[in-house]
């Protein structure tokens, strides 16, 4: 019975030692900046934007070596990096790539969220920010008008 006891208070003291981890861990809070350039994305299959990341203290101090997970949530364009990591002055950036406006690919709002994985590292928990990149249309047509076509087969070498 005091075995049981002993292993039950071990097994609730250990817990309360992790939720107290993890509540100290949550609290802790890191800042995003984000810029474009340019500031939006043209939907040609041509275009890109860079996305330049800057992750700082609560108090503005740059955050050196952290490594930042890339994830697209929304929209089309291609993402090649998968992680960066930021530079002594808390800055890392990547490259996202546009596609063609079509039916199937519509211009719209893509999304790519950051997590900073160096934050947290205990229990698990990331701090996370969703970076909102602007699709345009593209000036150019990138369908073919009906008249260039015939029973859906386009006409004309195109």
């Amino acid at each position: 019975m005091k075995a049981k006891l002993i292993t039950i208070a071990a097994v609730l003291a250990l817990a309360g030692i992790l939720v107290l981890i993890g509540w100290v861990d949550g609290r802790r809070s890191v800042h995003f900046s984000v810029e474009l350039q340019p500031t939006q994305l043209v939907a040609n299959g041509k275009d890109s934007v860079l996305v330049v990341v800057r992750v700082t203290d609560p108090d503005g101090t740059p955050r050196s070596g952290d490594i930042l997970n890339l994830i697209r949530q929304s929209g089309h364009g291609q993402l090649r990096e998968k992680k960066i990591k930021t530079n002594a002055q808390g800055e890392a950036s990547f490259t996202y790539y546009s596609y063609r406006d079509t039916a199937f690919t519509p211009a719209m709002l893509n999304q790519i969220q950051i997590m900073d994985t160096s934050i947290g590292k205990i229990v698990g928990v990331y701090k996370r920010h969703v970076i909102d990149i602007p699709v345009v249309k593209s000036e150019e047509d990138n369908e073919p008008s009906v008249g260039e076509q015939t029973n859906g087969v386009q006409l004309g070498g195109g």
